[in-house]
């Protein structure tokens, strides 16, 4: 089915708050229960949190992509575009949501690509 509108500013509220570690209390609500792995909205609060963190306030743009769409669920990739003058690399994430009592929240947030190992 086509993208629900909703998710997709579910999607973008989520990596404005959770994956920018900023208003972190807002970013809970936005959490399913399986990403946030049982942790209480006060240890959310800390910021040490199963979201991978991107600097939201480097970002000139974010593109989504979507992989899959179902009427309750849906899986996208989201390129995250920083400022020319960040020192920041672009990155590709996977955003997974799932819709649970007429909300949507995201369930995953995986980096597309993982990153290089020291040697």
């Amino acid at each position: 089915v086509p993208l629900d509108a909703e998710a997709r500013k579910v999607a973008g509220r989520f990596i404005l708050t959770a994956v920018a570690r900023e208003n972190l209390a807002a970013s809970y609500d936005l959490t399913h229960p399986e990403l946030r792995q049982g942790m209480t909205r006060k240890e959310w609060e800390t910021g040490n949190i199963p979201v991978v963190y991107y600097p939201a306030t480097k970002l000139e743009t974010a593109t989504f992509k979507v992989d899959e769409s179902y009427p309750d669920e849906a899986m996208l990739e989201v390129a995250l575009l920083p400022k020319d003058t960040a020192k920041v690399k672009p990155q590709i994430f996977y955003i997974g949501l799932k819709k649970t009592a007429a909300r949507w929240r995201v369930y995953y947030w995986v980096p597309r690509a993982a990153p290089a190992v020291p040697q």
